[in-house]
């Protein structure tokens, strides 16, 4: 299968184009010229520019590809514009072109988040059929880019993966809690039992493939996770026993964070850089993020391979392995 990839150089992005080109795909990656290609292997892929922005080279390449993995989008802005501008309308441009270039597309995968549905313990059961609530603008712009491409089912095949939390070696975000823990320290925003789902990054990987290779209904939206309710308390104690790392616990009350997010939001002002934590992001940490992904496992046979015992043993002997911890 040939299969054009966006966002193949990020975290996410570059174990799906792994995965693809290990089992005989042959994978172009859509990329910015500035693009840092250290994930990639440029010698087993091919490389096309066309960053979100400016994505009409793609109308060359489409008619000879089987399918688009869009995995590309930001999770950080300066302002909340951009999170429309690149994950909605970056989105509904690129559908745009495969609707009218992709003649060949058997299927067309993106990845969303659990930010698009609801927060939720365990015992809410959120699903696929449970109303949409997002309670930030990545969240909103990532469900609006759902909506546009359900417009185009009629004429592209079209599957939405919403993964929860995502880890894995090249994170850098779920990263903090083995350098914290590394050095010697458990710490926790509000309740360190919060529940969460996550999915470790090969398995999602996984799954991209899994829904290229099943297809399905003209239109799809599941909920992927490794199958587990998970808090922080047990993700943390994980890595530190994997890190065999006595530490000392500190929890934080909701309240400390309001401040640090104002001072960076502020700061992103005179920065070219977005701020690393918000208003926003303060308030979605601070939530429990469960979701039910047993619909993708009857409906395409997913079957997570990495317990979070498993994926994060992985994880912290690639933070070693290249000097990260």
């Amino acid at each position: 299968m040939r299969v054009l990839v966006t966002g193949g150089t990020g975290f996410v992005g570059s174990h799906i184009v792994d995965r693809l080109v290990a089992d005989g795909h042959d994978v172009v990656v859509a990329k910015r010229v500035s693009s840092n290609l250290r994930w990639l292997s440029p010698d087993k892929i091919e490389l096309i520019d066309a960053p979100m922005e400016h994505l009409e080279p793609l109308s060359e390449i489409l008619p000879e590809m089987d399918a688009v993995v869009h995995a590309s989008g930001i999770v950080r802005a300066r302002d909340r514009s951009d999170f429309y501008r690149v994950n909605l309308a970056g989105t509904a441009r690129l559908a745009e072109l495969c609707a009218r270039h992709g003649s060949k597309l058997r299927r067309f995968v993106f990845i969303s988040s659990q930010a698009a549905g609801r927060s939720g313990v365990e015992r809410d059961g959120v699903c696929e059929s449970t109303p949409e609530r997002p309670i930030s603008a990545y969240g909103r712009s990532k469900l609006e880019a759902e909506r546009i491409l359900s417009e185009f089912s009629e004429v592209l095949p079209i599957t939405v993966l919403r993964p929860p939390t995502v880890y894995g070696p090249r994170d850098r975000d779920v990263f903090i809690f083995f350098k914290l823990i590394e050095a010697g320290f458990k710490v926790f925003l509000g309740n360190p039992d919060r529940q969460f789902s996550a999915i470790y990054v090969e398995d999602l990987a996984r799954a991209v493939e899994v829904s290229l290779e099943k297809g399905g209904a003209d239109f799809a939206k599941f909920f992927v996770t490794d199958g587990q309710t998970h808090t922080w308390r047990e993700f943390a104690g994980v890595i530190a026993r994997t890190l065999k790392r006595k530490t000392i616990t500190l929890r934080l009350p909701k309240v400390a964070f309001w401040p640090v997010a104002i001072a960076a939001e502020l700061a992103a002002i005179f920065s070219k850089a977005p701020p690393m934590l918000t208003l926003e992001k303060a308030n979605e940490i601070s939530r429990d993020w469960v979701c039910d992904g047993s619909l993708f496992a009857r409906e395409a046979g997913f079957r997570p391979e990495y317990n979070l015992e498993r994926g994060i043993e992985k994880t912290a002997h690639w933070y070693r392995e290249n000097g990260w911890i």
